[in-house]
């Protein structure tokens, strides 16, 4: 993550090239990147930003939800780590979900001015640049070099790993703290930034870090051990400076957990020993880190053949660095082969390439031989962490590399500079693809206000098909939490204390309970249901079947069977 402490600055002989004063490079940059977000991402949500959805599936209504309940939450006085409004009336708390109270909090004005899929779309289009302005800083440090710098920025914030996760993990493209913790700890171990210093700035950082995703918190810790462990390997004459290093960060951990400690009250008291979001034993296929997806612009309509065990167009196929980025890491890591820093790099890189493969070495799908991380892989902790997010290291490790190599030897040659070039092209995304964006369903019953006056307040209903099958998350966040949901959650872990929890296990997953129509209205009825909605466009199954238990009314797109009186304003069933 960072240079040996104690070697050899790489630039300690450079000059500062590019715009004038550090601030200019630095404001050009973060322009630099706003626009290429912008370009990239934003093109098929600006026309409609406050009904159109960045990203696909049913992951962004997670996030829209999220960031419309803390604002919500708090406005109410309700406590925002504990929520009924989902899984009503038993509730989950959310530290165990993808909540972001880390972008909710900032973004509660945007929310409330301009509601939860406008401010859901300003973060994604504004985090990418935020990881690049981010990766940008640690590589000026590192190469007192604009240019070069704008490219690691580029290659980081803009990799492949984060334009996967724009389909709709927000948590996992807010991953602008990693470089920040790395410059800080860099600085620490250069000796510009003393004990103090250092906890004041990663401190924060690192709480932040938690409150975006305990996921990339947990890895990143990781990710410290092993270049702090490498670091001692490398450099025997730097494990003084390396020890000194320990107490302080040991305090930016204090720190962290005490910014976060309500969110840390409720994860420990909450403690889930299982994996919450399902976990696959195989990481990234080997060909993926060099052949484009189905995402990528250049090369991308060949992806299946380069690896036709893999879905074409999925989050989670982030580990593409390019054969150019593949060849420059390669010159740079044989040339500085003796240097420490180099040796550093090497192993760090190493041991993230590794650990992204997961448990099992897979070659276009073919699962060979095990992997270390298999013996990992059942602990507590690391069995929610999905391998081939790891690769967000190789990215952030790629991208500082790519930056040393085009910033050494002078004055750049033509080669340098096409071989860059092709590096930054290699990984542009195919921005006509319709995954970038969708068009949410929102039935006039929520749409047109009509909820409002068919629902009590505060009123627990089922929706089916359940969320996921459904935009129902979106339409409740939509709605200001007016109504609860019965069968909803912000992952795939479901309460262990539902009235019913085998019928609710069956309606979550689209199936009928044993006891068909009875099954549902026992589990309605147990849980405090007052309505029943059934979204007309997907759930025939649903309203088929409950057709011959319950007199159902059409309103809106959805299909309402009351299981108690309604509001004077709306005659239900």
């Amino acid at each position: 993550m960072s240079t040996a402490p104690g070697a050899s600055h790489p630039s300690a002989a450079r000059v500062a090239r590019g715009p004038g004063s550090p601030r200019a490079g630095l404001a050009l940059a973060g322009v630099c990147y706003l626009v290429v977000s912008v370009s990239e991402f934003g093109a098929g949500v600006l026309a409609g930003f406050r009904h159109l959805l960045l990203g696909t599936g049913g992951d962004p209504q997670i996030f829209v939800w999220a960031l419309g309940w803390w604002p919500h939450a708090i406005g109410a006085g309700i406590n925002p780590v504990v929520t009924r409004a989902l899984w009503s009336p038993v509730g989950s708390d959310l530290v165990w979900a993808t909540a972001v109270p880390g972008l909710a909090l900032p973004l509660a004005p945007v929310t409330l001015l301009f509601g939860p899929i406008a401010a859901y779309n300003l973060a994604a289009l504004l985090l990418p640049a935020a990881a690049a302005l981010a990766a940008y800083v640690l590589c000026r440090h590192l190469t007192r070099a604009f240019w070069p710098a704008l490219l690691g920025g580029y290659l980081f914030g803009f990799s492949s790993y984060v334009a996967g996760h724009e389909l709709g993990h927000l948590h996992l493209t807010a991953v602008f703290a990693l470089p920040l913790v790395a410059l800080g700890l860099l600085r620490f171990c250069e000796g510009s930034l003393g004990g103090r210093g250092l906890m004041l700035r990663v401190g924060p950082l690192l709480g932040l870090q938690f409150a975006l995703s305990t996921e990339v918190y947990f890895t990143l810790f990781l990710a410290i051990a092993v270049a702090l462990a490498a670091a001692g390997l490398v450099a025997p004459a730097s494990r003084p400076a390396l020890r000194a290093v320990l107490l302080p960060l040991a305090g930016c951990y204090a720190i962290s957990f005490a910014l976060v400690s309500p969110l840390l009250y409720y994860a420990l008291t909450d403690l889930h020993t299982g994996a919450v979001t399902p976990v696959s034993a195989v990481g990234a296929d080997l060909v993926s880190f060099a052949f484009p997806t189905g995402l990528t612009a250049i090369g991308g309509g060949l992806a299946p053949h380069f690896d036709p065990s893999i879905a074409l167009v999925s989050p989670e196929n982030g580990q593409y660095l390019g054969l150019p980025a593949i060849l420059i890491i390669a010159l740079y890591l044989w040339r500085r082969r003796d240097a420490p820093v180099g040796r550093l790099l090497a192993i760090c890189l190493g041991v993230a390439f590794l650990a992204t493969l997961g448990g099992e070495l897979q070659v276009r799908g073919i699962r060979l031989v095990p992997l270390p991380w298999r013996a990992l892989q059942q602990l507590p902790l690391f069995d929610n962490v999905i391998p081939g997010r790891l690769s967000v290291y190789v990215a952030l490790l790629g991208a500082l590399i790519v930056a040393l190599w085009s910033s050494s030897g002078g004055r750049p040659t033509g080669a340098t500079v096409a071989l860059c070039a092709l590096a930054a092209l290699a990984i542009i995304p195919d921005v006509s693809l319709a995954q970038w964006h969708e068009a949410p369903e929102q039935p006039a019953f929520f749409a047109s206000g009509l909820a409002r006056r068919c629902l009590r307040a505060g009123e627990n209903t089922l929706i089916l098909p359940a969320p996921f099958r459904s935009e129902a998350l979106l339409w409740q966040a939509e709605d200001g939490f007016r109504f609860d949901i019965a069968d909803a959650g912000l992952n795939a872990d479901i309460p262990a204390h539902l009235p019913d929890r085998q019928a609710g296990v069956d309606i979550v997953n689209n199936n009928v309970p044993p006891h068909g129509a009875a099954g549902v209205v026992a589990f309605a009825r147990a849980s405090g249901v007052g309505a029943i909605l059934v979204d007309a466009s997907s759930g025939a199954m649903w309203r088929a079947l409950l057709d011959r238990a319950l007199p159902g009314r059409a309103l809106g797109g959805v299909d309402l069977y009351a299981l108690s009186a309604g509001p004077s304003g709306c005659v239900r069933p």
